[in-house]
Formats: C-alpha cells, structure tokens, sequence
C-alpha cells in the first residue's frame, strides 16, 4: 500500500486537538458546581490516555471565556521538573480570581508539591490531572469505553471515509483504554497505507 501524507491524516495532531470532551453521565455544568463546592481545587484523575487532559482544556475554556485568566504548568516524563523559578514566577503573576492548571501534578516529588501549594494565595482556583488521587480531593474519575473511542474514531473519518468500520474494540483491549495509544496506532496505519486494511479485515 502507498505511503500517506501526513498532512492528510485523519488521525493527526491538528485534528485530535480539534476533539471536544464527550461527556458521559455527567455535564460540563455539573463538573463546574462541584468544582465551586470542593473550593475550586481539585483533581482530574486516571491512567493515561483517558481523556483528563482534555477535560482540563474543556473546563479551562469555560472559565476563560468567563474573564478568568488561566495559568498553566505541563510536567512529563521527558520534562518532570519545574524550572527554579517557576513557584516564584506564579506567586509573583496570580491572583485570588486566577485558576492555575497543571497538567501531569504526579510528576512533581511531594516538597515541590507542598511548596507549590503554599505559595497560591488563598483563593486560586486550582485544577490538576494525575494519576492517582490523593493531591487534592477528586473532581472526576475519568475514564474510557470502547465505545468512546468508536464515536472518536468515526468523528475523526467522518469526512473522508464515512462508512469505514475500524477495529475500535481490538484496539482498545490492546491498548488497554489508553486513547491516546489507540489513535497513535491509527496514524501509523493510515501513514503506512494500512487502514484499508483494517477496515477490511
């Protein structure tokens, strides 16, 4: 099969970046008044790949249009740590009325957490993704269906290849939930001509 080009590929960069929240059982407002009821902090937790980044961006979005300024930190594997300055620089930049966001908090070791913490003022907003809870008290526990990721899957297709059929619920067992895996998979397939073939199979 002919190699694809990337800037076609459905399951690109720009085009996840594009994907909304889905929410299941539950409602943006919903998650915003229990946010308000735990003192605006807390946490978004599960493993990778389920959705709690996104949900981050979804409800930073809706505090931004509502005239809050949003703060990010972004912590990974690659980057795990905070520059030196960072806790200064925040503490110097927030305010009560800010929302400070960080996403990947189980990266930080717990002397940087706490110093972190005690640095905010007292009424900043504060709005975590980890792994495991116990940061801050939990504000959902997110998490995935194989059926999540076939709605993904066909949103992503729709216009190029409406009625394909790929092999979500494959997938999803092999990558044991992680959409983030799954649609890395998708790429490599339709970037080396393999989808087809999927959608055959």
């Amino acid at each position: 099969m002919p190699v694809q080009a990337a800037r076609s590929n459905p399951f690109a960069t720009e085009h996840l970046a594009k994907i909304r929240y889905q929410f299941e059982g539950d409602s943006l407002t919903g998650l915003v008044e229990r946010f308000a009821s735990l003192n605006q902090r807390a946490a978004l937790v599960g493993p990778e790949g389920h959705g709690k980044t996104t949900l981050q961006r979804e409800l930073a979005a809706h505090y931004e249009a509502r005239g809050v300024t949003v703060h990010w930190i972004r912590l990974t594997r690659d980057c795990p740590v905070l520059p030196r300055t960072a806790i200064a620089e925040l503490r110097r930049l927030l305010t009560p009325d800010d929302l400070l966001c960080i996403d990947g908090a189980e990266q930080m070791n717990w002397w940087t957490w706490r110093k972190l913490m005690r640095s905010l003022p007292a009424q900043t907003a504060c709005l975590i993704t980890t792994h495991q809870p116990g940061l801050l008290p939990t504000l959902k526990q997110c998490q995935t269906t194989p059926e999540l990721l076939d709605r993904l899957v066909k949103e992503l297709l729709r216009a190029e290849y409406p009625d394909w059929n790929v092999p979500t619920a494959d997938l999803f067992a092999r990558h044991r939930g992680d959409l983030r895996q799954c649609l890395f998979e998708l790429y490599d397939a339709y970037a080396a001509g393999e989808l087809h073939e999927l959608h055959a199979s």
